[in-house]
């Protein structure tokens, strides 16, 4: 299975790396509805079952935008849009990023 390491973050055209209070703050996460022990905060939603039936639902109604929570060599980093290789879970915001964005959980 392939991985995907730091470089790959950096190397990515259009890129915009924030710090977690400051994307919380302007994408407005939204909680996890389905499970009622969701890590960060009840926050994110899980790669599996109803949890990820929540996140294609919402890719399909375009109702919310969709990051991945991703390890990435022991760096936990969430990046604007799906991915399925390392990913940890997924979260949902209100708002949408301009453009491929990178979030460092500090």
């Amino acid at each position: 299975m392939a991985q995907l390491s730091f470089n790959f973050f950096k190397s990515c055209a259009n890129k915009e790396m924030i710090c977690w209070n400051e994307w919380l703050e302007t994408f407005n996460p939204i909680k996890n509805n389905v499970s009622s022990n969701s890590s960060y905060d009840g926050m994110m939603f899980e790669t599996y079952g109803n949890d990820l039936v929540e996140i294609n639902k919402s890719i399909e109604s375009n109702s919310y935008s969709v990051w991945t929570a991703l390890d990435s060599d022991g760096v936990i980093l969430i990046a604007s849009g799906l991915f399925n290789v390392n990913r940890i879970g997924y979260f949902l915001t209100k708002i949408s990023p301009p453009n491929f964005m990178q979030v460092l959980d500090n």
